[in-house]
This record gives structure tokens, sequence and C-alpha cells, in this order.
């Protein structure tokens, strides 16, 4: 096995850290629905897909003359990012009309 370079040990930290996150968004998608505005859908394809990424990417270490896994992990590292800005938006959103919901309910439960 040949020695691991800087990237290859990038891709393994990222393997270590989107796995407890990719179960964590799964178990906050079934504790919250599959709405498409909560977000939570899309931050577990972003976790799967930097997973899927990083382990193409370490495919190549054994096969270096294999170009499918260099374009694989190339797509997904780069597709990922938009499930990360659609997270970041619909979770913003929420944040911003949160406040607006409690001020409502507030109103209407004190006369």
């Amino acid at each position: 096995m040949p020695a691991l370079s800087p990237v290859s040990i990038l891709n393994i930290v990222k393997l270590v850290i989107y796995s407890p996150l990719f179960v964590a968004s799964f178990a906050l998608l079934f504790r919250h629905g599959f709405q498409r505005s909560a977000g939570w859908l899309s931050l577990a394809i972003f976790c799967l897909m930097r997973l899927m990424g990083s382990a193409a990417q370490l495919v190549t270490i054994n096969h270096p003359y294999d170009t499918t896994a260099y374009i694989i992990a190339d797509v997904l590292l780069v597709i990922g990012l938009a499930p990360l800005l659609v997270t970041s938006s619909s979770l913003i959103g929420r944040a911003y009309v949160l406040p607006f919901l409690i001020a409502s309910s507030a109103a209407l439960t004190h006369p």
C-alpha cells in the first residue's frame, strides 16, 4: 500500500466527520419530517455526497490510472455544494421566521 498523501489523510478525516453528521441529519430528517423547506433532507444529501466523494477519492490510491474514480470524486465534490447552499438558505429562513412566530403567538395569548 502506498504512503498516504495529505489529500488522502484529509479524505479520511472527512469520512470520520461526515459519517456521524449523516446519521444525525437522518435522525433530524425523521424527527422533523421530509419537508423540503426544513433543510434536513438537503443536509443529508450534502453529507452523503461528501462521503461518496471522499470514498471515491480514496479509491484512487490503489487505482491511480482509473479516471472514472477521479471523475466521480470531482463531480460529487463540486455538485455537493448545491445542497449546502439549499440547507443554509432554508435554515436561515427558519431562523428568520421563528421570532415572528413567537411574537405573534405571545400576542395572541396575552391580550
